[in-house]
């Protein structure tokens, strides 16, 4: 990752967040706030403007993200179609088996298309509804590199009984097959992988 840590956070699902600091601007970059990542990158983030960008609405990527916000004064992003997830607090404590959940406001609610700016990075957002409606991509053209959520894993893609819909994915799959080959992914969850490398997942997946 170029400019960017991963964080693997707590159990059940060791869900990967990635962060970076721009010191020199007292800037930061989270992507996702899985449970734990909040007391993990607190101390490395007191004092700067940091921003949290949601790849989707599920608890395992979510449940810091009020903590973020009222602690850090952090501002949040997340697609539009998400925000009935995360005000479905029944929904959420299903995924989280038991653990706390707090609804939060995003102050940006995205809609795909728009250029996210922070720091040194730039982050088109990437609209890929399936695994849920408001899932998205982070994808810094510049660098290469692409923050996916649970889109696609390395050799598989993520489940769409949650929220989503099988044949949006399928349509969001064949978006991601277009991109160039070259592309690091960076997934909500395992190793990160490449576009090129992905070939036949797209083509498992995505007909």
């Amino acid at each position: 990752m170029i400019g960017f840590e991963a964080l693997i956070c707590d159990p059940p699902y060791r869900t990967n967040v990635y962060y970076a600091v721009d010191r020199d601007r007292k800037i930061a970059c989270v992507i996702d706030a899985a449970p734990g990542s909040f007391k993990a990158l607190q101390s490395k983030l007191n004092g700067l403007e940091v921003h949290v960008f949601l790849t989707h609405g599920h608890w395992d990527h979510v449940a810091d993200a009020k903590a973020f916000k009222e602690s850090l004064n952090a501002k949040l992003y997340l697609h539009r179609d998400d925000m009935p997830l995360i005000k479905d607090v029944g929904f959420q404590k299903i995924i989280a088996c038991g653990q706390p959940y707090k609804p939060f406001e995003a102050d940006v609610l995205l809609n795909g298309g728009e250029t996210l700016t922070c720091g040194d990075w730039a982050f088109e957002v990437l609209h890929l509804p399936g695994h849920t409606l408001g899932s998205v991509g982070f994808y810094d053209e510049a660098n290469r590199q692409l923050f996916v959520g649970d889109t696609l894993f390395y050799q598989t893609i993520g489940r769409t009984d949650l929220g989503g819909l099988e044949e949006k994915m399928k349509a969001s799959l064949a978006r991601l097959s277009q991109l160039p080959p070259r592309t690091c992914v960076y997934p909500g969850h395992g190793l990160s992988t490449t576009i090129e490398n992905e070939k036949v997942t797209f083509e498992r997946f995505g007909k």
